[in-house]
């Protein structure tokens, strides 16, 4: 379970490039007005489009992970990752193609600040709840193998 739950993270972040990236272009740029998307990054910034570019197949491979744990979880009761943490990024990832897919609409609209904020806000909820998860995890990891590496008496 626990190298489970580490490859789970592990894919998390290499995803986080891509799903940074594209919610600063997608929210935090569009808030101010359209625009096309990665158009500027793939001209000024060629090495942080790579990245970008690098890490967006582990962005789809953690909701593929997802999904797949969501399944699991109706099968059975225990599952690898707690059901808040996946339903947090499972959340966000189907938001945010719903809106890389609907941008033309919403961004010329008079929505677009009202979607702009709401994928921040999205994402910021995302970042706090995976982090308060992965640290507190760490913490019982440390304290679980402390216990073990104590000697007998």
């Amino acid at each position: 379970m626990k190298k489970a739950y580490l490859t789970y993270k592990f894919l998390l972040l290499l995803a986080i490039p891509a799903l940074f990236w594209t919610s600063f272009e997608m929210y935090g740029l569009t808030i101010f007005g359209s625009q096309m998307l990665f158009y500027s990054i793939s001209h000024a910034y060629p090495i942080i489009y790579s990245i970008v570019l690098l890490s967006l197949p582990f962005f789809f491979i953690i909701a593929l992970f997802n999904i797949t744990l969501v399944l699991l979880a109706a099968i059975k009761k225990n599952i690898i990752i707690p059901m808040h943490v996946i339903s947090y990024v499972l959340t966000f990832q189907i938001l945010h193609a719903i809106a890389l897919v609907t941008y033309e609409y919403w961004a010329l609209s008079g929505f677009r600040v009202i979607v702009c904020i709401i994928g921040l806000v999205s994402l910021v909820i995302v970042t706090i709840g995976c982090y308060k998860e992965f640290a507190t995890y760490n913490k019982v990891l440390k304290r679980d193998s402390a216990k073990n590496a104590a000697p007998l008496s």
